[in-house]
């Protein structure tokens, strides 16, 4: 018997607690107020966990079970693995999802073994785009230039780091992708898509379709090898009813940070230390890239005269308490806050949103979705790899000099800023109301009925 009155049973993994919490919570939101759902769920804060557990919010999570692939007790690669494999094959087997809901088919362990499970019983498999995203082939140039600088010694040549660098890549690739699996009494994930190699993307492997944010990354995800006929334009949840559930978010974080009648430019600060440039792929060295940024502080403090100015670091940025004292000592007006507090709660408090070089993370996407009248500004000012990101990008103001930081701000201050907002991008043929409207119509193109039900058996988390 269908314990579920014949509604599917969705199986959701909420990947990393930041992606969680900037796209993936809104389709989980939107999916539990008509269809049951089990959460797979890394570890969350006390926020995020209060929220989900909240049946005013998710009516139909009729349960949470934890996987530790980025979170939780520190594991060994082996027995990671071997972790992973037996929950997502139990999960699979017990349950017998109708449809089985991630970020990724081809990264990491936990998904690749669980779409490879959620296959064989046939469940409509569909991931979705967390994250801002570029193109595999230009970020794995990016990744092995840094793995080159940072992680190969200078006194070897040139062609024998970069030989290092690829005999590295392929493996990892083989270690990864066969050596794992047959561990564990399954075949290799066979197939050329790797996030090692850089080849392929999310929607490339055992998933039927992935479901991008925007045209832009339609074209992406197609030019990194996957198949355009498993592509779906979906925008951001911020985008419909669920954007109640983010401003849940936000309105648990934000406590006294604001000052009475005081302005507040917020200012990412982007992990990495160096760059390259995008004429030659020579490096941008750490003493160059603070340099620069510490121009740009002075031209905030002028530009806009009794504005606090908060700094934002990305969660994984390293010697965080080096780089406070460094920052803060330029003037009292500016404050470094901890890499670890989620970045749309300073979204919500800054009058302005700014990125550092390279800025290229998903923050600014979710500033221009949450706040579109907000002035939020990419700067490219090393001219660097990957640095123009946001060069065309909708509801961003992409800055490539200092004058133009100077000239902007200046309209800021002057209440003469005046915003360009395009047309938002469409699906191409289809609309969707929401996330369950889209899984229905994918079921139904893909000819997917419900699985034969038993009842949930309990499963340790």
């Amino acid at each position: 018997m269908n314990p579920y009155n014949n509604k599917p049973l969705v199986l959701f993994y909420s990947n990393t607690p930041r992606a969680f919490r900037t796209t993936l919570i809104g389709h989980l939101y939107e999916i539990s107020q008509v269809w049951p759902v089990i959460l797979l769920s890394e570890e969350l804060d006390s926020n995020m966990s209060t929220i989900i557990r909240d049946k005013n919010f998710f009516p139909n999570l009729k349960k949470i079970i934890s996987v530790y692939q980025h979170t939780g007790p520190k594991k060994n690669l082996f027995s990671k693995n071997r972790y992973l494999y037996k929950l997502a094959k139990s999960i699979i087997r017990n349950y017998k999802p109708d449809i089985v809901v991630a970020s990724s088919d081809w990264y990491p362990l936990f998904e690749l073994y669980l779409m490879k499970f959620a296959k064989k019983i046939n469940a409509l498999r569909v991931t979705f785009q967390d994250t801002f995203t570029a193109e595999t082939e230009k970020t794995g140039i990016w990744i092995d230039l840094i793995n080159l600088h940072c992680k190969t010694p200078v006194c070897f040549p040139f062609w024998f780091r970069i030989s290092l660098i690829k005999l590295r890549k392929y493996i990892g690739h083989i270690l990864i992708y066969w050596v794992l699996p047959l561990l564990n009494g399954e075949p290799p994930f066979f197939g050329k898509q790797s996030y090692i190699l850089h080849k392929g993307h999310s929607g490339s492997r055992d998933s039927n379709y992935h479901v991008v944010l925007s045209a832009r990354d339609n074209e992406m995800y197609k030019k990194s090898g996957v198949p355009p006929d498993k592509l779906y334009i979906h925008p951001h949840p911020l985008t419909r009813q669920a954007s109640k559930i983010f401003a849940k978010l936000v309105s648990l974080e934000n406590k006294e940070i604001r000052e009475k009648g005081c302005k507040i430019a917020v200012v990412m600060l982007p992990a990495e230390e160096i760059g390259f440039s995008r004429t030659d792929y020579s490096l941008i060295k750490r003493e160059t890239r603070i340099k620069v940024q510490n121009e740009v502080f002075k031209i905030l403090l002028e530009s806009l005269e009794g504005w606090k100015i908060i700094v934002k670091p990305h969660p994984v940025t390293r010697n965080y308490l080096v780089k406070k004292k460094q920052i803060e000592s330029i003037s009292t007006r500016i404050e470094v806050v901890n890499p670890g507090e989620p970045a749309d709660k300073y979204i919500e408090l800054g009058d302005i949103i700014i990125e550092l070089p390279r800025a290229a993370s998903t923050t600014l996407t979710i500033a221009s979705l949450w706040h579109p009248e907000k002035p939020i500004l990419a700067l490219d000012l090393h001219h660097e790899f990957l640095g123009d990101c946001y060069k065309s990008f909708n509801g961003v103001e992409y800055i490539d000099n200092l004058e133009g930081i100077k000239s902007t701000l200046e309209k800021i201050r002057n209440n003469k800023y005046v915003k360009t907002i395009k047309d938002t991008d469409t699906p191409n043929g289809n609309y969707f109301s929401g996330t369950v409207e889209l899984l229905e119509y994918l079921m139904r193109k893909g000819s997917f009925s419900l699985n034969k039900k038993q009842e949930p058996k309990k499963i340790d988390s």
